[in-house]
């Protein structure tokens, strides 16, 4: 995705999502990179991004991971049976 800032200075970011199996689940990373120019540069000697974004990116994560277990719940596993309803006359 494309992230962009507009303060405190204007930036454009490229946002990945980096998704790993892991035993019966999943692993996701979310991690953001892009170019400073040199006003972005200056601003980095003062300011923490893991401070600025990081607490978005957490609660994003949990937030995926609620609605991937949420969804995981509701559907049935590979191979179970379901149930359908068929309609007579």
């Amino acid at each position: 995705m494309k992230l962009e800032f507009i303060k405190p200075f204007a930036s454009v970011c490229d946002v990945h999502f980096h998704v790993k199996s892991d035993g019966a689940g999943s692993n996701v990373t979310w991690s953001m990179d892009g170019t400073n120019n040199m006003m972005g540069k200056v601003m980095s000697l003062f300011m923490n991004m893991d401070k600025m974004v990081g607490k978005d990116f957490e609660n994003g994560l949990a937030k995926l991971k609620e609605l991937s277990e949420t969804s995981a719940a509701a559907t049935p596993a590979a191979g179970a049976p379901t149930a359908q309803a068929t309609q007579g006359n």
